[in-house]
């Protein structure tokens, strides 16, 4: 048999740290300070469950006069070896004791195993599921305040004294890309155009319908339908709504919790307190694909040359692999929305006008030398 450290609660005194030794006879019981020895027979103890989840036997002395003139109760933690040396007791309110503790044990442990195994099929059920879940919540997201975010955050992204968002130039690129915006869904045609001091030839959306486009992008261009094509481009995240659904990904558990909860508001109250951080995701691949996709289709149903598109991916792709020659990590397109300028994106893109065929487009008259020069002249 085996002796255990526990505590014992000697007759109108505190708690105290105590030796419990198990035997056949029953159990002895040693304190250190002041050094007391008890010895027990089964007869007087009665064995009980106790403490949190019930981690703990209480040996409780019986009402006997001589037993418990120094000493009421004292209990040990509960464990495999305790309770095996009292089923090898031939004791009948011992063995059924030990038959309880142990059924008791079983059910603990499979509840905390089917509350683990729960959550694990949980967050896998989260995980698989999280694309569904994300269009879920931007659904419930009414595109109105997607707009008013896209209103605060603008101001953060670029600030006032970093547009050109005045001039000539500036006019007639809110007029180009109106051929556009006319094709948005209903709700979503309010398209709000800027023109940033930002020499990267990058362009990105923003929530809301808000279209950026870097001086040196429309620098870099040679017409305005390479222009129109990057819009289209951006139009189709707006219209996707991939800008608020990354930043939403971005933010994941606490917006779930949001949604549980029902307080949607509180989703462009966090976003926009997180802006800089959440708008630096970025898109996947499958998403690049769809605006890809979606845009191609707004040039081809507005008239506009798609083959604009096309070449501006390789000013692009001629770009990256000059900065990448030159070691200019900073210069490689990863602003807010990346533009992985593949070889495959273009591939697809020249398949999709091979298969529309010869079909006319519009002769867009536009003096796109005159429209770089007054941007020259901010």
């Amino acid at each position: 048999m085996g002796e255990f450290e526990g505590h014992c609660f000697p007759a109108g005194g505190a708690k105290i740290r105590c030796r419990v030794t198990i035997s056949p006879q029953g159990v002895g019981l040693v304190i250190a300070e002041p050094m007391q020895s008890h010895d027990f027979p089964w007869d007087q103890i009665q064995l009980t469950l106790g403490g949190a989840g019930d981690k703990l036997i209480f040996f409780k002395i019986k009402d006997d006069k001589q037993a418990t003139e120094h000493m009421t109760s004292f209990y040990l933690q509960k464990s495999r070896e305790i309770l095996t040396d009292l089923a090898e007791i031939d004791h009948s309110e011992l063995s059924i004791f030990v038959k309880r503790a142990r059924k008791h044990t079983l059910f603990n442990q499979s509840f905390v195993a089917g509350v683990l195994l729960t959550s694990i099929a949980l967050l896998l059920f989260l995980w698989l599921s999280r694309g569904l879940i994300i269009g879920f919540i931007v659904d419930r997201v009414p595109y109105e305040w997607e707009q008013q975010l896209g209103d605060k955050l603008v101001g953060f992204v670029v600030p006032p004294q970093k547009m050109l968002n005045t001039g000539r130039s500036y006019e007639q690129l809110i007029e180009q890309v109106s051929r556009l915006s006319e094709l948005m869904p209903d709700g979503m045609q309010d398209v709000k155009v800027h023109i940033a001091k930002d020499p990267q030839l990058n362009a990105f959306a923003l929530p809301g319908g808000h279209i950026i486009f870097n001086r040196g992008m429309l620098e870099a261009a040679d017409s305005i339908e390479e222009v129109l094509g990057v819009a289209a481009h951006e139009l189709a995240h707006v219209r996707e709504r991939h800008v608020l659904r990354g930043m939403v990904q971005s933010l994941g558990v606490f917006l779930i919790f949001d949604m549980v909860v029902g307080d949607v508001s509180g989703i462009i109250a966090v976003l926009g307190d997180n802006s800089q951080l959440l708008m630096r995701t970025g898109f996947s691949r499958t998403q690049e694909q769809n605006a890809d996709d979606v845009g191609f289709q707004m040039l081809t149903d507005a008239g506009i040359n798609p083959t604009g598109l096309i070449t501006f991916f390789e000013r692009l792709q001629e770009e990256t692999k000059k900065n990448e020659l030159l070691g200019d990590a900073e210069k490689m397109l990863n602003f807010i929305s990346s533009h992985p300028t593949t070889e495959e994106r273009i591939k697809r893109i020249e398949e999709k006008i091979d298969l529309i065929g010869n079909v006319s487009h519009m002769n867009i008259s536009f003096d796109y030398d005159g429209f770089k020069h007054g941007l020259s002249e901010k």
